[in-house]
């Protein structure tokens, strides 16, 4: 059995709501800490990403499929990575508010 993933909780939650009417708005939980999280990393590789491409200039077209392979390969690659910052970033917010 694996050890369940800190996710961090509710980034941005929504209480229940009431509106001056009587009428109540059900909240949300939104997107988790732990998903917000990888999604702010997730968006420096992609920027760094970009600018990689730019650099390198616009491919010849028999190097097209190629590319579109690195690129998906790529992106699994970032993706996994951002979530590995994500966690991280959890595990050191534990460590501070244990902090005494």
């Amino acid at each position: 059995m694996s050890t369940p993933i800190n996710d961090g909780g509710a980034a941005f939650p929504r209480p229940v709501s009431f509106s001056e009417e009587g009428g109540t708005h059900r909240g949300t939980l939104g997107m988790t800490l732990r998903d917000y999280f990888a999604g702010q990393a997730l968006a420096g590789f992609v920027g760094q990403w970009e600018k990689e491409i730019c650099e390198a200039g616009v491919d010849e077209i028999s190097n097209e499929k190629r590319r579109e392979r690195e690129r998906a390969e790529w992106i699994q690659r970032a993706a996994y990575t951002s979530y590995g910052y994500a966690d991280a970033m959890l595990a050191a917010r534990e460590r501070k508010e244990d902090a005494p």
